[in-house]
């Protein structure tokens, strides 16, 4: 049996501690623009704390 992955989005996930989360207004803006212009193609989070369920409703 063969597994091939099927195409899918790419998913860049960056991580903040609580401490820099207010100066990083900016890299989430600059990531979710990227992710709105790549037509579906990529997604972007920018969790902080631990909060890996921020990334969950990406993976579908």
């Amino acid at each position: 049996m063969s597994l091939v992955a099927k195409p899918g989005p790419t998913l860049a996930v960056e991580y903040k501690g609580a401490d820099r989360w207010k100066a990083s207004e900016d890299e989430r803006l600059i990531g979710d623009l990227w992710a709105g212009l790549s037509e579906g193609r990529c997604r972007f989070v920018m969790i902080k704390d631990k909060r890996r369920n921020w990334i969950d409703p990406l993976l579908s």
